[in-house]
C-alpha cells in the first residue's frame, strides 16, 4: 500500500474476535518505509493487522509465534 503524498497512516493489530490490541499512527510518504509493532505482549497465535492509509483499508492474517 502506497501512500500518494505524505500523509497519515494507521496499523491497528486486531483480535480475530475485531477487537483492537494494538494501535499505531505515523507520519506516511510516497517514499517506501518500515515500521515496527511491538507484539510482546500479546499470546502466540493468529491476529488481523489492519492498514489505513489516504482512505485505503488492507487487512492481512499474521501468526505470531
Amino acid at each position: 500500500m502506497a501512500a500518494k503524498e505524505t500523509g497519515v497512516a494507521t496499523c491497528t493489530v486486531r483480535a480475530l474476535t475485531g477487537q483492537s490490541l494494538v494501535t499505531r499512527t505515523f507520519a506516511a510518504s510516497s517514499v517506501r518505509s518500515s515500521i515496527a509493532l511491538d507484539l510482546g505482549s500479546l499470546a502466540p497465535g493468529t491476529y488481523l493487522l489492519e492498514m489505513q492509509i489516504d482512505g485505503e483499508r488492507v487487512v492481512r492474517n499474521v501468526l505470531k509465534e
